[in-house]
């Protein structure tokens, strides 16, 4: 037990310092945490001389008939592993994931939680996240934005088109680069 203390204790200071997400790191822990618990249970088993033959054939049934019960589980932690190693958000960027969009509040091994725009939140499991397609509005520092105005069947268009171009020109939140564009449809 002592071994194992160790082990799990070097272990987390080398992920500590290394550049892996807090959620990976202590998933990674309880793993290694588990597999040395169950390789010590073995290993007293065949000290007292419990044939291990038997023993481990039980485990594997028990095991096989346990990954089919929790199968949506397991496919939720690997989505969320692959969620937190591949980084397509962060906590705090506003996000559309599917047809639900919001700001992404935490990244769980189970599940993603955002706070939609009217305040609720909202928890989505991990194997529906990574089956949608995502759009992150925070990726990119700029973005653009199109607006639609309708003028009168009467109006003189190249008027309007260019009362817009000063208006967008004039205005500080539009960009210099790239170009705005004012087109009639």
């Amino acid at each position: 037990i002592i071994a194992i203390k160790l082990v799990l204790l070097i272990a987390k200071r080398f992920l500590l310092l290394s550049a892996v997400d807090n959620a990976l790191i202590r998933f990674m822990l309880t793993s290694l945490s588990v597999i040395l618990g169950a390789a010590l249970i073995l290993y007293a088993m065949k000290l007292i001389g419990i044939p291990l033959t038997s023993m481990i054939a039980i485990l594997s049934a028990a095991g096989v008939a346990i990954g089919l019960a929790i199968q949506d589980s397991i496919a939720n932690v690997a989505n969320g592993l692959i969620l937190i190693g591949t980084h397509p958000f962060k906590v705090g960027d506003y996000v559309q994931i599917g047809t639900d969009e919001g700001t992404i509040d935490e990244i769980r091994l189970m599940n993603t939680v955002l706070t939609t725009a009217d305040n609720r939140r909202l928890i989505l499991p991990n194997k529906m996240v990574f089956t949608s397609r995502i759009m992150n509005y925070n990726a990119n520092p700029l973005r653009r934005m199109d607006f639609i105005f309708t003028i009168d069947y009467s109006s003189d268009l190249d008027q309007a088109i260019e009362i817009t171009r000063k208006a967008v020109a004039s205005s500080p939140y539009v960009a210099k680069e790239p170009k705005p564009r004012v087109e009639f449809y």
